[in-house]
């Protein structure tokens, strides 16, 4: 067997033959080592993609993990605002100030932030979130139907993101 070496500093490249003892010790995966391998990939992808922004009307809202639990603390305060008998459409207000939150969104624009524009983020977030596990475990289904995992596509089908 013969393999090509090449210094890229110098651009020598030679050919160089192998022993049977240095083919034998050529790392070989196995398939479940390369669908292991592919696996990790789109977990990765899931989960860059995850944070990638959720939807709500025409405007994308963060869905980085920080954004998550401010979006989080802003459903709860537009649920104690409904409880105490704002509407869903009342203007979202900071706790201490009791300032109407304008919220700024992916695009850089601000968004005056009600009640049900708070719920409705979270809920967008939870869909988004859904969506790409179920993309993932698609993904996942047809990797593992392949006999190589490491050539499989896993960048297509995937729900959309801010900025695609």
């Amino acid at each position: 067997m013969q393999r090509i070496e090449s210094n890229c500093a110098t651009g020598v490249v030679r050919t160089v033959e192998l022993t049977a003892a240095e083919v034998a010790a050529i790392p070989v995966l196995t398939l479940a080592q390369r669908q292991d391998a592919a696996w990790t990939r789109i977990k990765s992808e899931r989960d860059r993609r995850i944070q990638k922004g959720a939807k709500v009307g025409l405007k994308w809202y963060h869905t980085d993990d920080r954004s998550t639990v401010q979006h989080l603390g802003n459903k709860d305060t537009a649920r104690d605002q409904m409880a105490g008998g704002a509407l869903a459409s009342s203007a979202l207000l900071e706790p201490t100030t009791l300032e109407p939150i304008v919220w700024k969104t992916m695009d850089g624009t601000f968004q005056p932030m009600t009640c049900q524009l708070a719920i409705d983020i979270v809920k967008a977030c939870k869909a988004q979130e859904f969506a790409h596990y179920k993309a993932a475990v698609a993904h996942q289904t047809a990797m593992m139907a392949s006999l190589t995992p490491e050539t499989y596509n896993h960048l297509t089908g995937w729900p959309a993101i801010f900025g695609t």
